[in-house]
């Protein structure tokens, strides 16, 4: 009896130690991560609204992000670019399911709710099949949409064979971003 409390001890005092350490390099690296993915996200949204000359060009709608939540589940971010002082564009992050997970892709749109360029930042898609669809001919078919556009699977969009579930994923975000625009943002 006397062992197993003491080895319920030595247990309890290791997990202690452990979670204390975990905690400390928690604390210590937190904003050095949110520094990071923040620097990503605007380095996102400089590429799908190349106009913006800098990151510092960019407002995070945050309160736009919530209320588009109610209607669009997959809505992330929302980014308001600007260039010499007016607004240009509009670069919304959603997060489309895919096959393996996550899809965040970035929907850069002017000021008329038009497409202007799509960038995945992170994805756990199959290598070879479903990283085809992000980086092959299949994302040149949405700049120039807008929301009164067919943007469906196999209606309007042609997907990759093999890579369906990435292909609608991807698809379902852009049509996710440009209802965003046209019930939140646009006139």
């Amino acid at each position: 009896m006397k062992n197993i409390i003491r080895t319920g001890f030595a247990l309890a005092f290791v997990c202690l130690i452990a979670s204390t350490g975990l905690a400390l390099t928690y604390s210590l690296t937190k904003d050095q991560i949110e520094r990071q993915i923040r620097e990503q996200q605007l380095k996102a949204a400089k590429k799908v609204l190349p106009m913006v000359e800098k990151t510092e060009d960019f407002k995070d709608l945050e309160d736009l992000v919530e209320k588009a939540k109610e209607s669009v589940d997959i809505a992330d971010k929302i980014f308001e670019g600007y260039k010499d002082g007016k607004v240009v564009g509009y670069a919304i992050q959603v997060l489309p399911k895919g096959y393996g997970g996550p899809v965040k892709t970035v929907v850069g749109l002017n000021l008329e709710g038009e497409v202007l360029a799509i960038e995945v930042v992170s994805h756990l898609e199959t290598p070879g099949l479903g990283t085809e669809v992000i980086e092959g001919q299949f994302m040149e078919q949405f700049p120039g949409k807008t929301f009164e556009d067919i943007i469906e699977l196999n209606k309007g969009i042609d997907g990759i064979t093999g890579a369906t579930k990435t292909s609608r994923a991807i698809t379902k975000g852009i049509r996710a971003a440009l209802d965003i625009y046209n019930g939140f943002i646009g006139d």
